[in-house]
């Protein structure tokens, strides 16, 4: 009697063990709340099938309508984070119960129990009932080890294209409560028949889950290549458009130093004849001083605009830092340079009579680097800018 009670015992904490497998209910319930509130009521919910076995009348069939209504109910009460999908209490319920019968035709062919005298003795039907438990724990267990992406996810509003999973799912709840009430009635079938019938719903079940695993795992993968393809997509664009800006000065919208060194050297490496013009704007500290730097930041933006409006299409003006700027004119000589720059100078002051600049001149003749080049234009804007101080004294 008390192997009895041991064993009655141990079924409901089975029940409880694959409850929380099913839910991952221990990682989500603090340690000192777990007993109270997960253990004595899953405990007192799962007395509920097992009491029904001890039934007089139909005690199997009372059993699996009392374990459907706990699966429907924990679907609803605590549904699965990774398994979202419509049914699946069903699914669990369809796969315990045809593990069950299963389990209960096998004893009676390995044991002298018939099918009947083992749905007769409450004990021996528990007993079986502890052996599908642990299977299917086992089962699950495995499943989540060995295969933790075996999961899907299916809302209601697919249901119309996955219809035959349904319609498979309400055939086989229907087909093992008739069973089981057809059992009770004590009308004999063979194990063989039952046992095959329900392995064989097990597998066709079984089927349906890997294919409709397999089906959105493929959709993920999709989705997630779609996903990435836009991100990079986007951060290509991204990338273009920090180079864009690289290359440009944001007070001024000349070109930055960044991109006059890229170009520079570019014309030297495929030996382009070009000529360097070193500009350092005049007045911009006083503008500062007396007006403020707002008047100066507009000083500069008008002198660059003045100065690009003036250039070939093929020359280009940098900002070199400061009130410091360099022209580059490809395939244009130092002399040829001078004289456009005086032309330059004159055009400007239509611009604004207040611009006023020195400047140094060099080209890709006088030197092998760019920083040789623009050392020598560097030499003589200061040397210009002496001249122009020394005029004036």
């Amino acid at each position: 009697m008390i192997f009895n009670y041991l064993l009655y015992i141990f079924t409901n904490i089975l029940f409880i063990v694959e409850s929380g497998m099913r839910t991952n209910i221990f990682y989500n319930i603090p340690q000192n709340k777990l007993i109270s509130s997960y253990i004595i009521p899953y405990f007192f919910i799962t007395l509920i099938p097992c009491i029904s076995l001890f039934l007089p009348l139909f005690p199997l069939t009372f059993f699996y309508l009392s374990w459907l209504a706990i699966c429907l109910l924990q679907d609803k009460l605590s549904p699965i984070e990774y398994h979202k999908i419509t049914d699946y209490a069903k699914i669990r319920f369809i796969i315990f119960s045809s593990l069950h019968i299963c389990v209960i035709g096998a004893i009676s062919l390995i044991t002298t129990y018939t099918f009947t005298e083992i749905l007769r003795n409450p004990y021996t039907l528990l007993s079986c009932t502890t052996i599908a438990m642990i299977l299917f724990i086992v089962m699950k267990f495995v499943l989540l080890t060995v295969d933790k992406s075996f999961h899907f996810v299916l809302y209601k509003e697919q249901k119309k294209d996955f219809r035959y999973l349904y319609y498979f799912l309400h055939l086989s709840i229907a087909n093992i409560l008739i069973q089981s009430v057809l059992f009770s009635l004590s009308i004999d079938a063979s194990v063989n028949y039952l046992m095959l019938s329900n392995l064989v719903s097990l597998l066709l079940l079984a089927n349906y889950i890997l294919n409709l695993s397999m089906i959105f795992q493929v959709e993920h993968a999709e989705s997630s290549f779609s996903t990435l393809n836009s991100s990079l997509s986007k951060a290509d664009n991204r990338i273009k458009e920090l180079k864009a800006n690289a290359h440009f000065d944001a007070l001024t919208k000349a070109n930055s130093r960044l991109y006059l060194i890229q170009e520079a050297t570019r014309l030297l490496d495929y030996q382009i004849l070009f000529s360097l013009v070193y500009i350092d704007l005049n007045k911009l500290k006083y503008i500062n001083d007396t007006f403020g730097h707002q008047a100066g930041d507009e000083y500069l933006r008008d002198f660059s605009k003045a100065i690009t409006q003036n250039l070939r299409t093929e020359d280009f003006l940098s900002r070199f830092g400061g009130d410091e700027f360099i022209i580059i004119m490809p395939n244009c000589t130092r002399f040829d340079a001078v004289s456009r720059i005086n032309t330059i100078r004159k055009n400007i002051k239509k611009f604004n009579d207040n611009f006023s600049f020195s400047a140094g001149i060099s080209d890709s003749n006088e030197a092998s680097t760019l920083d040789n080049i623009i050392s020598i234009a560097d030499k003589r804007m200061y040397e210009e800018k002496m001249e122009k101080r020394r005029s004036k004294k």
